[in-house]
This record gives structure tokens, sequence and C-alpha cells, in this order.
């Protein structure tokens, strides 16, 4: 609809200008045979289009381009004025005019000046329509400028309202735990660990995104020890966890995800054969390893989703070259294996 618009504009901005010229013409006796003016107005709007589309458009925008423009400039007139030159002769062959193509300082001169005058006003069109989709561009710019300062400020409110959301719970906590401790000290511990884990999964993140690596591994004690909670002997866990660069950065929850992955897929109420979760980072590496039983061996291991986002994660911010993650995705068994590079 927008497209058909400008063309029927343009129809009508030219059918007005044509008329114009064509009756000054008339008025002055420049012309008797109306169909003779016909070709040359083609020539005229071919070359109106193509230098403002094809040459202004391409090489006017971009400053290390604008060096083959006037040579462009001067070979497009040169060509419109022999074309112009050719429709005179023409025009003559067929009968539509009595007088054939002289070529003179006058003849040239006046063909010449047309492509000149087209050009120009080719010029005037695309450098008006060039500054008004810069404006409308800035204008768009400014709008999104604003749009986005007022996201930040829905967001920073959000943020802030989440802020006092977190402490209306973790103080509903702290009173659910002093008001069950002597009556059921386990049920406290409980509440106690679920408070941690939740206080861990809302903890925001430095500006990189990231959280020291000693958050990540309370995180997983922490979800260890709801498990034991919940289940009692009923489930055997062996984790031994090892930090000697406690200032490292991770993304979050990247370790976590398989942990949790292991407690909620894993069969772990097999004394002689325990899930076993191992972790050590120093200066180097970071080394993870998870085995556990299945819980049942004739359904296939649920870890794609989680496995998948968190491969992503890790591959984003470490580099794909500077990871490995080994899977074995066995009969009876699931062991993962995660060596990433410092």
């Amino acid at each position: 609809m927008i497209l058909k618009k400008r063309i029927t504009i343009h129809f009508i901005v030219w059918a007005i200008f044509i008329t114009y010229e064509i009756s000054v013409s008339l008025t002055l006796g420049s012309g008797k045979n109306l169909l003779e003016f016909i070709p040359y107005y083609f020539l005229h709007i071919a070359l109106f289009y193509f230098y403002a589309h094809i040459i202004l458009d391409y090489f006017g925008k971009k400053p290390y381009r604008w060096w083959i423009v006037p040579p462009l400039t001067t070979f497009t007139i040169a060509i419109h004025l022999g074309l112009s030159l050719y429709i005179q002769h023409l025009l003559f062959i067929i009968d539509l005019t009595e007088v054939d193509l002289v070529l003179n300082v006058q003849t040239i001169v006046g063909s010449l000046w047309r492509g000149v005058y087209f050009v120009l006003l080719s010029t005037t069109y695309w450098l008006l329509f060039y500054l008004l989709n810069k404006n409308e561009a800035l204008r768009n710019l400014e709008l999104r400028s604003i749009n986005a300062e007022k996201e930040r400020y829905q967001l920073k409110n959000a943020y802030l309202t989440a802020q006092i959301n977190q402490h209306l719970l973790f103080n509903i906590f702290n009173f659910i735990y002093n008001s069950v401790r002597k009556a059921s000290p386990v049920a406290a511990e409980s509440i106690l660990v679920l408070s941690n884990i939740m206080r861990h999964s809302l903890q925001g993140t430095d500006e990189e995104g990231l959280i020291k690596i000693d958050n990540e591994i309370d995180h997983i004690i922490q979800l260890l020890r709801i498990t034991r909670l919940r289940f009692g002997d009923q489930v055997f866990i062996e984790a031994e966890m090892i930090n000697e660069n406690p200032e490292l950065k991770i993304p979050p929850l990247i370790l976590v995800t398989f942990v949790e992955n292991m407690l909620k897929h894993g069969d772990l109420t097999e004394e002689h054969e325990p899930c076993q979760i191992y972790l050590k980072v120093d200066k180097d590496k970071i080394f993870f390893k998870g085995k556990n039983l299945k819980k049942n061996t004739n359904l296939p291991y649920s870890h794609k989703s989680g496995i998948k986002n968190t491969k992503y994660r890790i591959d984003t911010y470490f580099g794909s070259n500077k990871y490995k993650l080994d899977i074995e995705d066995g009969k009876e068994n699931y062991i993962l294996t995660l060596v990433i590079d410092l």
C-alpha cells in the first residue's frame, strides 16, 4: 500500500512537471508535435532515477566511496548527451520532426544542459529523502532511548520490589524456623536449609553476571543437606569438594544444575553404589565428576534440556576450546565429567 501510494505521488508530480514544461515549450514555439517530447522525457526520467537510486544510493552514503561519484556523474551525463542527440536524429528518420540533428555548439550545449539539469534535480530529490530518512532514524533512536530509559526504571523498581519481597520471605522463614525449632529440630533444620537454597537462587550476580565459586559450592551443599533431610538414611551420597581458588567467579548454576539432575533422576538408595560427587577447583582448572545409578533403566536419562542450557552458558563465558564435557549414559549408570581450563 505504501509503495503504491509513493508511485502514485511520483506519477502526479511528473505529470505536473511535464505538462508545465511542454506548455512553456509550445508557447515559445519550440515544438509543434507532442509525440516528439515522449522519448526525451523517458530518457530524462530514467536519468533522474538512475542517478538517485543507483549512483547516489550506492556511492553517496559511504564517505570512502565519494571519490567515484564525480567521474560516474560525468560519464552518466555524457551517455545522456549521446542518447539525446540520437533521439533527435531518430525522430527525424520516423518523420516525427522536420529538423534533423545538426551537431553544433548550440545543440550540444542545450542537450548537455538538460542532462546537468536533471542530475541536479535528482541530487535535490535524493538529498531531501536522505535527510528525511536521517531525521526519522534519529527520532526512532531517540524514541528507543526513551523506551530503554523507561524500561531501566521499571527494571530497577522491579528489582527493588523483589528485594523487599525477598526480605519478607526470609523473615517468614525465620519466624517459622524459630516457631518449630524446639518442637521439631529436623523440620526446623529443613526450613533453614530451604531458606539457604532460596537465598542462593534469588541472589544477584555482579555486573558481568558472575558469582563466586564459594557460593556455587555452598548451594550444592545445601541441596545435599535438604536431600538427606528428606530421605534420611534411605539415600547414599558421597561428596567431596575442594576449593583452592575461593576468589574465582563463574556463571551461576553451571555446577548446581549437574547436581540437581543427579539428585532428581538418579537412584540414591543403593548403599553399595552411592551417588558420587567430586569437585576440585584450583588456579588452573575446575574439575567436576558425578556418578550415579539410574532410577529406571528402561527409560532414557532425562538431562538434555538442563545440560544443553548449561553447556551453552559455559561455552559463552569460557569459550568452546577451554572446556571438555564428557557424558557416559550407560544402561545402569550415568557419569558426567567436566573439566574447565582457567
